[in-house]
């Protein structure tokens, strides 16, 4: 029996995002959504739709890069260096 490795999730930048849930991720919750303030990077699964179609984008938490979501672009700000020091505190 062979054991199915998922592809690693390579980053689309190095820019870190605060994940500030828009009403469209308020009603449709997700399972792996991350939580309102989590700072997350955007990541491209293999074989999904570009980051961007539709007004939505993959992410990953910073703190489990392996697990990523399915979000809405409006719900993604920049984070400010106030935003990354907070999260590491």
């Amino acid at each position: 029996m062979s054991v199915y490795r998922r592809p690693a999730l390579k980053p689309t930048s190095s820019t870190v995002y605060v994940f500030d849930p828009c009403l469209l991720d308020i009603v449709d919750r997700r399972a792996n959504t991350p939580d309102p303030g989590a700072l997350v990077r955007k990541v491209q699964p293999p074989m999904t739709p570009k980051n961007g179609t539709m007004g939505h984008c993959y992410v990953a938490p910073l703190d489990f890069p392996d697990e990523f979501a399915l979000v809405s672009l409006h719900s993604l700000r920049r984070a400010t260096k106030a935003d990354q020091e907070v999260a590491h505190d």
